[in-house]
Parts: structure tokens; C-alpha cells; sequence
């Protein structure tokens, strides 16, 4: 008996099918910028070769569309990579580092996002600035004639910025969740590793962004894993599956 066709997919069912969340991954440093050096390791290389064996690895599921920050040892400017990522409306933003400390026995990846209090002047940030700006003149205009409240427009368009933002803090600790939970599974984990920092390619308002610090260059074990492929190979996996189950989660499909 021949098998049964398939039902045809709705307009919605071929789109979500054809959906690919854009994942950007900055590889820090580059150029002049060499980043942090120990035992003949050199921050900009090793981080440049992880993100392009993640970037590999999240090609070959076919669910993603990847773009870099930088593919070979070229300077990028901080704000230029921030900018990078939301001019092309990232899903995710993952900047790659690796760590230096005078204390020899620090050790283990570190995962940092956007300082809560930082995001939540953000959030207020935003609101404010759509309520001062959205409207042009013609705007304004256009809702009087039709009677409308041209403040009361101004204050629900504000509101809807500051809960983009807020929407995009929640996604980020997702996020950070799921990075935790299985690059644990494959790598060293520094003592207390979610962190929260101000660094300028976090400060973003409208992408979900971690920095990731792959371990420390001033441990010789540190060292050693970030010069190993098949370090590489393992740890990229564990991310792969983490950015996964990142948008599996109910939280990601919610709209921005």
C-alpha cells in the first residue's frame, strides 16, 4: 500500500520551517589589539579559533544563520561589533575571550552578562527616549486629526521599549542558564562563573548578549586547553547544545 502524502503546510508552518534564528559570535580582539598573552599563548588566535569551530558546528545543524564579528586577525572596534549585531537584528550575541589574572591558580570558564543594574537604567533609558522622539511632526499631526491622545500613544509606545528591554534581560539569563548547565558538562567552570559586568559589547538593548571567557591564560592548564582542538571540538559541542535548548525554551519564541 502506497504511503499516505503528507498534508500540505500552511503559509505559517513553511515559514516557521524556513525561520533561522541570526546568532552572531565576536571573536575578541584582532589586528594590533592581540589581547592577553601567557606561556606563548595569544588571546586573539586561540579565541578566534574556538568561534570558528563554533561557528562550524552551528552551520552543520542547519537551524542557524551565523554571522562573525571578525573571521581573520583583523581590529574591530567595540561598539562597531555591538552595532554589528543589532543592525542585523541578532537572535543571540556571544563575544569570546579568554581571561588574565596575576593569580596563577585561577581557573575556568566565566560567563558575563549585562549588570542588572545597568539594564534596568536601560530599560528607563529607553522609555524615556522613545517617549521624547518617536513621533515626527507628521506622526503628531496625523493621530490629533484622527483624534487621538497624542501623549497617551507616546507613553505606550515608551512602555513597549522598556519591556523590549526587559524581554531581552529575561532571555539573556536563559541563556546564561543553559551555557552553565552544559559547558559544565565539558570544561572547567570558574568559582561563582555567572557574572555580571559593563563591558561595552554587552550594552545592548535589544539582543540577548553574554561574554564568554573560555578559561584563564595565566593557569598552564588553561593554556594548554585553549591551544587543543580537540579542547575546541568539545567544548563548541556543549555550546551548540546549549544555544539549543536556549530556544527551545518558551521564553525565546515570544515575540521582541
Amino acid at each position: 500500500q502506497p504511503p499516505m502524502p503528507r498534508p500540505a503546510q500552511s503559509p505559517q508552518e513553511r515559514a516557521a520551517a524556513q525561520f533561522k534564528p541570526l546568532i552572531v559570535i565576536d571573536a575578541g580582539h584582532g589586528g594590533e589589539d592581540g589581547g592577553a598573552t601567557k606561556f606563548g599563548t595569544l588571546e586573539k588566535n586561540v579565541v578566534l579559533s574556538f568561534s570558528l569551530k563554533l561557528r562550524e558546528k552551528l552551520n552543520e545543524t542547519g537551524r542557524y544563520k551565523v554571522l562573525m564579528t571578525r573571521e581573520t586577525d583583523v581590529f574591530v572596534p567595540l561598539e562597531a561589533r555591538r552595532d554589528f549585531a543589532e543592525r542585523n537584528q541578532a537572535a543571540l550575541f556571544i563575544a569570546i575571550h579568554a581571561d588574565y589574572v596575576a593569580r596563577p591558580t585561577a581557573r575556568g570558564a566565566t560567563i558575563y552578562s549585562l549588570r542588572p543594574q545597568l539594564s534596568d537604567v536601560m530599560s528607563q533609558a529607553a522609555k524615556g527616549a522613545v517617549k521624547e522622539n518617536v513621533l515626527s511632526t507628521k506622526q503628531t499631526a496625523q493621530i490629533k486629526k484622527a483624534g487621538g491622545d497624542v501623549n497617551a500613544v507616546r507613553d505606550m509606545l515608551a512602555d513597549l521599549a522598556r519591556m523590549d528591554v526587559e524581554r531581552k534581560r529575561e532571555r539573556t539569563s536563559v541563556l546564561v542558564q543553559s551555557v552553565l548547565n552544559f559547558m559544565g558538562n565539558t570544561t572547567n567552570m570558574m568559582e561563582n562563573p555567572d557574572r555580571g559586568a559593563a563591558f561595552v559589547v554587552l550594552k545592548t538593548s535589544t539582543v540577548p548578549s553574554i561574554l564568554l571567557e573560555l578559561g584563564y591564560l595565566t593557569s598552564v592548564e588553561d593554556a594548554q586547553q585553549l591551544r587543543s582542538d580537540q579542547w575546541r571540538d568539545k567544548v563548541s559541542g556543549s555550546l551548540v547544545t546549549a544555544i539549543d535548548t536556549y530556544f527551545s525554551n518558551h521564553v525565546t519564541r515570544l515575540p521582541m
